[in-house]
């Protein structure tokens, strides 16, 4: 392997990872030799975070861009169905398989997951009969919430996962489906038509992700530029430049210009030329790149730092002990009892600082319930207006023809209207005052904890000295790490929520709260809503809106107000429980600092006991025991340093990510 393993592609990141594992295996082996519980089932649950750490790569997109005949080019077969209208209507995740086969699996509400345990298989030529929406029947649900194809598609070799999304503006229901994977994706793909760039409702809703997710991860696609002439096609992919750069604030932006029918046809009829041409290679290059270099690192720099700094506390562990070892039963004894009393202490004080954080988060949880519940209601107040600005295709006229039909198609349009404005009304408050509710509460979590949790460490610190005080060091150089980062850099930290740890240990919790909160951009929003066009739709039907209109001389206008208002009062009505919605999200996406500060402190007294227990057991076994544990303690100390060193090679592969 060169130098830098993340350069030498996807099977770069394979092999690190699997040397990272066995580095891991070893540390844990160690770990339950030396009868550290705490840190063999840490080591355990980073083991199998690195195991199941693969990518997945969303491709998104509104139904007619060519997502599916995208999928179907890179995997050089007509699989998925492609049509004119919309025609995706589950969620397709596809990964590497030697044997081509593909399942689903069912819609299950009781389920974690939402779907099925047991996958239904299925014959991979008819698959696109289950996925695929009928247009006859729209309104009739999809039974099947998820299908599942495995395909040697070189891509997926390296753990890679390409997911077909439903497509986004068809549908609210298919649009949740999809935001789960939005939240969680290594990279997005968004496919746009280069015949009709950035549509204003698309623009919109890129406008809404980007703002909360950001753009680093994402690649822009614009399919079909075969159909664009010959002569404007720099213009095209100059206006779709200027686009993403000044109206969505991508700052990182990955332009790609293909034509997807023609990269299939000719990965079909094997024709490499007419394959060049298509644009399809230069963005798959590119996609491996960042997935092999950028996602890579965020893949693997993490739990080799935090292997590196668990194997540096066992090692530190056979030191106490060695010393433990070395002042016989009776001095041991007598530390343990000097130490009671101050473990009582330390095991009320963890209790006091975990009550504190849940009345803090608790805080932040009731003032942005407030605040939602505010602009929940502004928006309703808005509606009105909001309607009567809309422009329209449908109008209803006074045409007694057809006049039930176009009142109809008038109504779903201005609720489809209004459902766009809300969304953007709601993602400009996420942005700013949640963010600021946010940021003002975790500021006030550091004020109130960062003394609190330093003073707990330093007292634990000084109970390990008790048992081994020849071996208390004073920190050379540098400022003291803050009790924050001691306890939220550590192993809970970053096992409970991945990435929190790291990124607290820079920045504290307000810079938690930035790195957790903006995750949930997408589901606040689509949360927000609580129900889609159809059915606000259905809501008008039911209120009677539509026919009383009907044989009454209302002009349009009226017509609008009357649509509005209805859709208003629903809003009114339901913002306390919108509002009560969004305030849940942000509190669950802040609880597991909660839980990892309260583990995290748990386990240094749990460290401290097993290490005196087990030290305590040898001494009782006698002179001999003893002395054969003082050999294998010091022959796991030198297993150990391979670890760290081992550790410290694998992160040296990404030598740009901050450690």
């Amino acid at each position: 392997m060169r130098s830098q393993g993340h350069e030498t592609g996807l099977d770069g990141f394979t092999e690190l990872r699997g040397r990272l594992i066995g580095l891991i295996g070893e540390a844990e082996r160690i770990a339950r030799e030396l009868d550290s519980s705490v840190h063999a089932q840490n080591l355990v649950e980073l083991r199998e975070r690195v195991e199941s750490g693969g990518f997945t790569v969303l491709i998104a997109g509104e139904f007619n861009a060519g997502k599916s005949t995208t999928i179907n080019a890179i995997l050089g077969q007509d699989l998925l169905p492609s049509k004119i209208t919309p025609t995706t209507a589950v969620l397709t995740v596809i990964r590497w398989g030697e044997q081509k086969r593909a399942c689903l699996y069912a819609y299950d509400p009781q389920s974690p997951t939402g779907l099925a345990e047991t996958a239904n298989g299925v014959k991979i030529e008819e698959l696109r009969h289950y996925i695929t929406i009928d247009n006859d029947h729209r309104e009739e649900y999809n039974q099947w919430g998820l299908a599942q194809i495995d395909w040697p598609l070189p891509l997926c070799r390296n753990s890679v996962q390409l997911v077909d999304s439903p497509g986004l503006n068809d549908d609210t229901r298919r649009n949740d489906i999809t935001n789960d994977y939005l939240r969680r994706a290594d990279a997005v793909v968004y496919l746009l038509d280069a015949l009709a760039l950035f549509k204003m409702n698309e623009r919109e809703l890129l406008k809404l992700y980007i703002d909360s997710q950001g753009s680093s991860h994402m690649f822009f696609v614009a399919n079909k530029i075969n159909m664009v002439r010959e002569a404007e096609r720099e213009e095209v992919k100059a206006f779709a430049r200027g686009i993403l750069h000044n109206d969505l604030g991508a700052t990182e932006h990955r332009l790609f210009f293909i034509n997807a029918l023609g990269a299939m046809d000719a990965r079909i009829g094997d024709d490499s030329k007419a394959l060049a041409a298509s644009g399809l290679p230069e963005f798959e290059q590119e996609l491996e790149r960042f997935l092999a270099s950028r996602r890579a690192a965020i893949k693997i720099v993490p739990p080799a730092t935090l292997l590196r700094q668990i194997a540096g506390e066992l090692i530190a562990s056979i030191e106490e002990k060695t010393q433990m070892l070395v002042g016989g039963i009776d001095r041991l004894r007598e530390n343990s009892e000097r130490a009671r009393q101050p473990m009582i202490a330390l095991e009320k004080d963890r209790k006091t600082i975990v009550k504190t954080l849940t009345y803090l988060l608790d805080k932040i949880r009731e003032d942005v319930e407030v605040s939602a519940r505010d602009m929940l209601r502004t928006a309703a107040n808005n509606y009105p207006a909001w309607a009567q600005g809309l422009d329209r295709k449908h109008h209803v006229g006074m045409n007694p023809i057809g006049l039930q039909k176009r009142s109809e198609a008038a109504a779903k349009e201005i609720a489809e209207g209004l459902e766009a404005r809300l969304r953007s009304h709601v993602a400009a408050w996420s942005a700013t005052e949640r963010q600021r509710i946010v940021d003002e509460g975790t500021k006030r979590m550091e004020d109130e904890l960062d003394g609190t949790l330093h003073e707990f460490l330093d007292r634990v610190e000084m109970l390990r000295q008790t048992f081994s005080p020849q071996l208390a060091v004073t920190p050379k150089g540098g400022e003291p790490a803050s009790g924050l980062q001691r306890t939220l850099a550590g192993t809970v930290g970053y096992l409970v929520a991945p990435g929190v740890a790291m990124h607290g240990a820079r920045f504290g919790f307000k810079g938690m709260g930035r790195a957790i909160v903006p995750q949930l951009g997408v589901a606040i929003v689509a949360g927000a809503l609580g129900f889609g066009p159809l059915g606000i739709f259905a809501l008008l039907v039911a209120a009677g809106v539509i026919q009383l209109f009907v044989g009454k001389d209302k002009t349009e206008s009226q017509f609008t107000s009357d649509v509005a208002g209805v859709i208003a009062q629903e809003s009114r009505n339901s913002a306390t429980d919108h509002a009560r919605k969004l305030a849940a999200e942000v509190h669950a996406a802040l609880e597991p600092v909660q839980v990892a500060v309260d583990e995290a402190l748990g386990q240094q007294l749990d460290r401290l006991r097993e290490d005196v227990e087990a030290v305590m057991r040898d001494l009782s076994a006698g002179t001999a025991q003893a002395e054969a544990t003082r050999v294998r303690l010091a022959a796991n100390e030198a297993a150990l340093s391979t670890v760290v060193y081992g550790s410290a090679d694998i992160i040296k592969q990404f030598p740009h990510e901050e450690q």
